[in-house]
């Protein structure tokens, strides 16, 4: 929501363009995209984030536009363009709330080629890890000690 070509900045813009009371001041400016990478890195999603994002998190709504289509409509505003564009961005709160819902709970699947997700991935499996560990050390010693035993008993004579 911090974009001069989407969110408050261009809202107070278009505001004063066309004289209309700006009543975003008192808003929490939230940049989603920040917060996402500082909690999974910089690569957490291919660009564009947000739609990537949604797709890989199963997150659907049928009134999600991308920003052209967006644009698009905005370029011809009358009742039925106004309509699609306030369904998008309802569908688009919506879809962020689940994103910050899945990220709360340790959900959010983000891209599993950064070292993040891969971190997050291994501590799933951190007890399975340690146990396949204390196995292959375990067997390591069965093996190792008996020969070590009998390369001592054997080299002292």
């Amino acid at each position: 929501m911090t974009d001069d070509k989407f969110g408050w900045p261009l809202i107070r813009r278009r505001s004063l363009e066309h004289s209309i009371n700006d009543h975003t001041e008192d808003l929490i400016e939230l940049n989603l995209n920040h917060y996402l990478e500082q909690e999974y890195g910089p690569g957490y999603e291919k660009h564009p984030h947000f739609y990537n994002l949604i797709k890989r998190n199963g997150i659907t709504h049928p009134d999600i536009l991308q920003g052209k289509q967006e644009a698009e409509l905005a370029a011809d505003l009358n009742k039925a363009s106004i309509a699609k564009l306030l369904s998008s961005c309802k569908a688009k709160t919506d879809a962020i709330y689940e994103i910050l819902r899945a990220a709360e709970s340790g959900k959010l699947k983000t891209n599993p080629r950064t070292w993040s997700a891969v971190s997050r991935t291994l501590s799933r499996f951190k007890g399975s890890l340690y146990y396949l560990a204390g196995l292959i050390t375990s067997a390591i010693a069965g093996w190792l000690i008996p020969l070590a035993i009998q390369w001592l008993a054997t080299s002292h004579h």
